[in-house]
């Protein structure tokens, strides 16, 4: 078939790098809270799908309610769901690269890993500026909690996804001659 691109290394291993972003974004996205404060009043927990205050009983707030001076929350929110939706769309171009072999799916991938990457660092970027600010008011410190780490390898993941893609592009580039994968 004219105008496919051969499989090569690189394609594969961008295939599984954006597998692994993925996963990593998804389980931090979705798993438990991003940060948490345990007292002797009671407990706060804050994450991308919701908040919880316990103290004598469980409260749980919508992602859609913004406390006073808390605003901040609702961006990373925004910004993280824009990194999962671009997680998303990277999961499928990438495997419509490796199966299609065509360059606009290819150059698409490239630009929807850069987004992905984009979108998750800045909004694990904003929760590390502002998280100091969740402990006001309350007793004892607040900690960051594992699912935002795994929100955060998987942003790093995708910039590395996007780096391999792009280095695959540029390998196909060079080497196509437009006859490949006559089958």
């Amino acid at each position: 078939m004219v105008g496919k691109f051969k499989i090569i290394p690189l394609d594969i291993v961008a295939l599984v790098l954006t597998a692994l972003a993925f996963v990593f974004h998804n389980v931090g996205f979705f798993v438990g809270a991003w940060w948490k404060n345990e007292n002797e009043v009671g407990t706060s927990e804050y994450g991308m799908m919701g908040l919880r205050i316990c103290k004598v009983s469980c409260v749980d707030r919508s992602v859609l309610d913004i406390d006073g001076g808390k605003e901040w929350i609702f961006a990373v929110r925004v910004f993280e769901v824009f990194g999962e939706i671009f997680v998303w769309l990277a999961l499928i171009l990438a495997i419509l690269t490796v199966t299609i072999r065509r360059r606009p799916i290819h150059t698409a991938l490239i630009y929807i890993h850069g987004a992905a990457a984009v979108f998750i660092t800045v909004g694990v970027f904003i929760f590390l500026g502002f998280q100091s600010k969740l402990n006001e008011g309350l007793d004892g410190d607040g900690s960051i909690m594992y699912p935002f780490a795994l929100c955060l390898i998987g942003g790093i993941t995708c910039m590395a996804a996007s780096v391999i893609s792009g280095f695959g592009l540029k390998k196909h580039l060079l080497e196509w001659d437009d006859d490949d994968d006559d089958e």
